[in-house]
């Protein structure tokens, strides 16, 4: 469990490292910074809006690292800015008017199908035909998804496959949990508060 003061450091670890990439050259390389958490290896996704309108700006992630949190949140509010595929890359002044959510994940526990997943409390990475696909646990709670639904869409949105591609055999589904800390305003994380 993260604390409050924990997820803090974390959105200011990534509004940091956003901040210096913009101001340096390509060749810029995070700084290895502490982790409030822990120094072992967890997965984390940042994810980055405008505000106030909450509209997506980019959100990438890892949900294994090889890098301890505080550093997996630094390369992927870098990557979140730089390398979403989707948009175009942040500039510094836009920085300015985005507010970074920072998603600090647990460890991936196979489960058989969608009896296995708790809607708003796991997120679910999809393996299949030779395809990955992952959604957040908040996203079928935005969406109004059940979890047959979700894993549909994960499917279609994600991966390019038909909606039931998650029910072949050999497909392997993993579920995580995902403590959210959000920042109220640009710049402004607030309580740290985890929300849910």
């Amino acid at each position: 469990m993260i604390t409050a003061g924990e997820g803090i450091e974390l959105l200011r670890i990534a509004r940091r490292s956003l901040e210096e990439r913009l101001r340096m050259s390509r060749d810029y390389q995070p700084s290895r910074p502490v982790s409030p958490v822990s120094a072992g290896p967890q997965g984390a996704f940042v994810t980055l809006y405008e505000f106030p309108k909450k509209r997506l700006r980019g959100c990438i992630g890892r949900i294994e690292s090889e890098w301890p949190l505080g550093e997996t949140v630094a390369r992927m509010a870098v990557e979140s800015a730089l390398r979403d595929p989707r948009f175009e890359p942040v500039t510094l002044p836009e920085l300015s008017r985005l507010v970074i959510h920072v998603s600090a994940l647990s460890p991936l526990v196979r489960v058989k199908d969608e009896a296995g997943v708790v809607i708003g409390r796991h997120g679910v990475v999809l393996r299949a035909r030779g395809r990955t696909g992952v959604f957040l646990p908040e996203v079928p709670v935005e969406q109004g998804w059940d979890a047959v639904q979700m894993l549909d869409r994960l499917c279609t949105d994600k991966m390019g496959l038909p909606g039931d591609s998650w029910r072949e055999d050999g497909a392997v589904m993993q579920i995580f949990e995902s403590e959210l800390f959000s920042e109220e305003a640009p710049g402004n994380p607030g309580t740290g508060k985890a929300e849910k």
